[in-house]
């Protein structure tokens, strides 16, 4: 029975559907990727916090601007 997990060059077996490099490597990167996502979000917040700290109004586009900055 072949590993659908194993690191192989193409798919290959019983699943042929696996893309090739779905093991560990794959899980790190996926990891890495929401890591990533997680941290844009939290820095876009604390953007948006010390922008608006003190001000009694501030425009939607000026927010929407910081949350675009960091790719949220």
């Amino acid at each position: 029975m072949n590993n659908p997990l194993a690191e192989v060059a193409e798919p290959v077996g019983e699943y042929p559907d696996v893309p090739a490099r779905s093991g560990a490597a794959a899980l790190m990167d996926a990891a890495n990727e929401q890591a990533t996502r997680y941290r844009n979000l939290q820095n876009a917040i604390g953007d948006v916090r010390t922008w608006c700290h003190g001000k009694h109004l501030v425009g939607a586009r000026e927010i929407l601007n910081i949350i675009e900055s960091h790719h949220v």
